[in-house]
């Protein structure tokens, strides 16, 4: 019965990050009126991290068998991967600049 385990661990990984960033984006956007700054350093996270979570939830499915380790130290190993990746990112789209002007 257990039927697609990696669609499944995948759904579920996405699930929560994608409700909870897409609240704070709205928020941020109609509520606060936040920035232009500050709605770019909110799409990276909407972009990555549901489907990180989602990928990540994957390899702890794939990894089950073989390695048993409990899947809070897993979940809490995803964001020393995924903050290099962020400031990599940033840097390479000039987000750290100072010369860049709000229009």
């Amino acid at each position: 019965m257990n039927r697609n385990p990696y669609l499944r661990a995948y759904m579920a990984g996405i699930t929560v990050p994608t409700a909870f960033l897409l609240i704070l984006f709205c928020l941020s956007q109609f509520v606060f009126h936040a920035p232009d700054i500050m709605q770019r350093a909110l799409m990276f996270p909407l972009a990555l991290i549901p489907n990180a979570f989602g990928l990540w939830n994957m390899l702890f499915v794939k990894l089950q068998p073989h390695w048993r380790h409990p899947i809070g130290l897993h979940g809490a190993a995803l964001p020393f991967f995924i903050a290099p990746l962020f400031f990599v990112i940033a840097g390479q789209q000039g987000f750290w600049s100072a010369s860049k002007t709000a229009d």
